[in-house]
């Protein structure tokens, strides 16, 4: 029997200024791989798989990343190892080696207000009551910075479920593979690309989305739909003179 593998294409070599950061939160360590608060670094495995290269090992600022190009620009992909209350100190830190303002930064993180594998996009906010983020504000010294959050439910609280230990569970293994599986799905389809990295105009990314946001601030959508909302802000963005 013959087996025909595709080999996944070389990615373009990285050269010159790293324009973004993608920082996907999590806690680092194999007990937490499969828990509900790391789906961020889930992301960042699904993001390191479609444009990168090789393993993600480059070290810094309490961080581990890699450098890869989407839509032809320089991106770090961020895995904050000061564990999630923390992520603050290694996104500042990491932040002012490659030179970014905060509107160079796009977070991708879990939301318990989201059913699973939905995804909601803003290009600022408040921390919802979640510790990352919330360190993140406190030492960039805004709030004022582009997510991405992953939907993973909410505990059952009139069965007196707690919220640590929900966000800290690992999860079953059906759970497990269809939080993966979505995120997978709008990583391959382009949606990050498309809804943050392409612009014709010059000026910042997060004026034009905050220019947009009443037609697409706050937009909850599911996998699947992932890409044509992501064109649509796209192309809400490239309108704005």
């Amino acid at each position: 029997m013959l087996f025909i593998f595709r080999r996944k294409p070389k990615a373009p070599e990285v050269s010159g200024k790293i324009e973004y950061m993608i920082v996907c939160l999590g806690n680092p360590g194999s007990k937490y791989q499969k828990t509900r608060h790391n789906v961020g670094f889930l992301s960042a495995d699904a993001i390191w798989e479609k444009y990168g290269s090789g393993r993600m090992t480059l070290t810094k600022c309490k961080a581990l990343y890699g450098l890869c190009v989407i839509e032809g620009k320089n991106c770090a992909v961020v895995k904050p190892q000061t564990f999630m209350n923390l992520s603050g100190e290694a996104v500042r830190d990491l932040s002012k080696f490659f030179g970014l303002d905060s509107e160079h930064i796009l977070v991708i993180y879990d939301d318990i207000s989201l059913k699973p594998g939905k995804i909601r996009i803003r290009p600022s906010g408040s921390d919802g009551g979640h510790n990352g983020i919330k360190s993140i504000i406190y030492c960039l010294g805004t709030n004022v910075f582009p997510r991405i959050k992953i939907g993973v439910g909410s505990p059952d609280k009139e069965a007196g479920e707690d919220l640590a230990d929900y966000v800290l569970d690992t999860m079953d293994k059906e759970s497990f593979e269809s939080i993966n599986k979505q995120i997978i799905s709008w990583a391959d389809e382009l949606g990050l690309s498309c809804s943050i990295f392409q612009s014709n105009h010059e000026g910042d990314i997060v004026d034009k989305l905050h220019q947009a946001k009443t037609e697409f601030d706050g937009i909850v959508i599911n996998a699947g739909a992932f890409t044509h909302y992501s064109y649509a802000i796209r192309d809400a963005i490239a309108a704005i003179k």
